[in-house]
């Protein structure tokens, strides 16, 4: 594996709410193919729960404090800055009654958290159309969408500044029931190969998964002692890098083999929150009118709407316990729990997500990777070991060099050298909240124009 971060030298060549208006659409977005390669982590994420609207206006549902409903929505940039790809999933607690009408959902801005929006506003940013639809016998509602908005300028500014926040409004909350602010995550991320020799008769001979975990900042998640958590754990469609049989359990264990965090494989029964056993508090199994049913959290690669396991407000010794060293991923399947000798049929350690890295899919190789970037395949191949013409699904590959900023170092020379324009960086670094200050030690993705790169000496590398 590449290292994380290295500099680059010559030798790398090789509303509806509150009565402002609709905004824009999702709906009227002309939407794109969801096929091609994928980042190994969402460029902004927000966490949805009830008290985001705390200070601003009550959220009460019957009298009291609405808290049945939870969410989790993510925000992708194109590696052109040119669209997003937006995940959204909505899930109603296990004991809850009624699940309400939604009438919208979507982007706001600007508005800090805790703020609201000012009155100058002229609306959302984007809805999600249509509204999610969760219900008692489908508790886990989730889309996704790719978007070309017209107004993505005004959208990428709010999410860059911290300015955006999610919100949802339903039909017993009209001003918003929940909502998140968008931030980007620490990406934790794990690559999960075969703990056995797989035997023969389960026909298959490189079983892989990929598992992406995103974890809130303090500051989103409501304190120092706690984090919400989202996990992203996928699978390849093809046959040679398929699992054997079906999956059993999928967690993350520690250095004794206890759990820390369980995903939950197949689809689940629940009439109480933290069971998933399909049973009561007496024990009995839920009755229609209790029993709610959620989706399994395994996906395929390329699935069209993704399930996240999401967890609010975990303990931060969950997370810790997760990144530390000898923590792991781990699954087992049919075939590995009934052969004595395996107890896992893949699994992988947990590290921290390496930056500028996508996820190819089937259809992908080195050259449409370098296309995205207005790179070339040689550029990446040189990045990236192995022969560039062979496709390996869900393989983190990267697209750009990853340079850490060093002290005093601006944009302004980052781009001279490596004869990026300024804007060329944005685009392939959405998140950066101010092009002008560079943290010391962060991360940014590079694609040089070789043509117009310059060695420390200031000569071109390339006559």
């Amino acid at each position: 594996e590449k290292p994380p971060t290295r500099r680059i030298t010559t030798v790398d060549l090789g509303s509806r709410m509150r009565g402002r208006g609709v905004g824009l659409l999702l709906g009227l977005c002309a939407a794109l193919c969801l096929s091609g390669s994928t980042a190994t982590c969402p460029t902004f994420t927000a966490w949805l729960r009830p008290d985001g609207w705390a200070g601003i206006h009550p959220v009460i549902c019957g009298g009291v404090q609405c808290n049945n409903l939870d969410g989790f929505v993510t925000i992708t940039v194109a590696p052109d800055a040119a669209s997003i790809t937006v995940s959204l999933q909505i899930q109603a607690a296990p004991d809850s009654s009624n699940i309400p009408t939604f009438l919208s959902a979507g982007l706001y801005g600007p508005a800090l958290p805790g703020e609201a929006m000012p009155e100058s506003a002229a609306g959302p940013l984007f809805l999600v159309e249509p509204p999610p639809s969760p219900t008692l016998a489908a508790s886990t509602w989730s889309v996704t969408t790719r978007l070309r908005p017209a107004n993505l300028p005004a959208i990428l500014d709010a999410l860059r500044t911290g300015r955006g926040f999610f919100s949802v409004s339903t039909d017993r909350v009209p001003e918003g029931e929940l909502r998140g602010q968008f931030h980007p995550p620490t990406c934790l991320e794990a690559q999960l190969r075969p703990a056995i020799e797989i035997p023969p008769a389960w026909e298959v001979t490189e079983p892989y998964a990929f598992v992406s975990m995103m974890v809130s900042g303090a500051a989103y998640s409501g304190g120092d002692s706690v984090r919400d958590i989202a996990v992203h754990f996928q699978l390849p469609t093809d046959r040679a890098r398929s699992l054997s049989s079906a999956v059993t359990q999928v967690k993350a264990i520690d250095e004794a083999g206890g759990s820390i965090l369980v995903v939950q494989p197949s689809p689940w029964d629940s009439c109480v929150r933290g069971s998933f056993d399909g049973r009561n508090q007496g024990g009995l199994l839920c009755s229609d009118q209790q029993r709610h049913t959620y989706a399994g959290e395994v996906n395929l690669e390329g699935q069209a709407s993704p399930v996240f396991h999401v967890a609010h407000r975990a303990p931060k010794a969950v997370v810790d316990a997760v990144r530390n060293a000898t923590a792991r991923f781990v699954v087992e399947t049919v075939n590995s729990r009934n052969d004595p000798g395996a107890e896992w049929e893949v699994e992988g350690r947990v590290l921290d997500a390496v930056p500028c890295r996508r996820l190819m899919s089937q259809h992908d190789s080195l050259y449409s990777v370098a296309r995205e970037f207005r790179s070339d395949w040689v550029t990446l191949w040189s990045l990236n070991e192995g022969n560039p013409d062979v496709r390996r699904t869900l393989e983190p590959r990267y697209y750009a060099h990853p340079l850490q900023v060093l002290r005093g170092e601006t944009s302004f020379a980052i781009s001279r050298r490596y004869g990026m324009s300024e804007g060329e960086i944005l685009k392939v670094n959405p998140a950066i909240a101010d092009i002008n200050t560079l943290p010391v030690g962060s991360v940014v993705c590079v694609v040089p124009n070789w043509q117009a790169t310059v060695a420390g000496n200031g000569q071109r590398v390339c006559t």
